[in-house]
């Protein structure tokens, strides 16, 4: 993983940090100041909550787009499926297990990369 990959997996993941928190957490993020707008926007579920989720999305695909297409793939289909349960009128049910699976794969796919280290093979 390049600088520029992890520089963009870490601002992908925290703004659906953002995201998340702003529509599961909004007391905890309203403590940051000058967040209401934003804040507001994600919860209406709208254009700008749609680019405020598929913007952030799209770097944490782009942050893995070096590793294998396995990986990549995976990870775009568990965010896909995030933001298809957010938008699509249905249970929050489904969309808590959608968030969880993407957290799942996602921490995976960084784990693996931390396995495959160069740094963690020198005493080999």
């Amino acid at each position: 993983m390049t600088v520029l990959d992890a520089l963009l997996l870490g601002i992908g993941l925290a703004g659906l940090a953002f995201h998340c928190g702003s529509m599961f957490f909004r007391s905890i993020v309203e403590a940051v100041p000058g967040t209401t707008k934003a804040i507001n926007d994600v919860d209406a579920l709208g254009t700008a909550s749609k680019i405020g989720y598929a913007l952030p999305a799209a770097l944490v695909v782009l942050g893995f787009r070096h590793q294998h297409r396995a990986a990549v793939t995976v990870v775009a289909l568990a965010l896909a499926a995030v933001g298809i349960t957010m938008y699509d009128n249905g249970s929050l049910s489904a969309h808590l297990t959608a968030i969880f699976i993407a957290v799942v794969v996602i921490t995976g796919v960084v784990s693996m990369l931390a396995l495959s280290s160069p740094a963690l093979r020198l005493g080999r």
